[in-house]
């Protein structure tokens, strides 16, 4: 019973190491969680990815509403996103020093003219 056990747990800690990091290495690229797609296909789209250059529009099919919005005073043509994201960082040494780690991450979209134009990322 106890090897069972044993078993078990290396399996569960070898398929959390194996999970591929949700973050991204590229600074101007956020991968998103899946979000429901349009009720007339009644599927899941892929997740979504957001960078540079995209316009508000294009970001809120990706991620959906912000938590928060601002418009920047001296600069009405500057609006600033806010978002809460998890990612998932594994670090993975052998069997017996794998880890996984879900973070809470705090993402700043800044656009001007409605255009994505900075992504900003801070651990929470």
């Amino acid at each position: 019973m106890a090897r069972r056990v044993l078993i078990a747990v290396a399996l569960v800690a070898l398929a959390i190491g194996a999970l591929p990091s949700c973050s991204s290495t590229h600074p101007r690229r956020h991968k998103g969680p899946p979000r429901p797609a349009p009720e007339s296909t009644g599927g899941e789209q892929p997740v979504g990815e957001v960078r540079v250059g995209m316009t508000s529009q294009e970001v809120r099919q990706a991620w959906g509403e912000p938590r928060d919005t601002t418009t920047a005073r001296d600069d009405p043509e500057t609006e600033v996103w806010v978002y809460e994201r998890r990612h998932l960082r594994g670090a993975t040494g052998g069997i017996s020093s794998t880890k996984a780690v879900l973070e809470r991450v705090l993402v700043t979209l800044t656009f001007k003219r409605n255009t994505l134009t900075h992504i900003d990322e801070k651990p929470l």
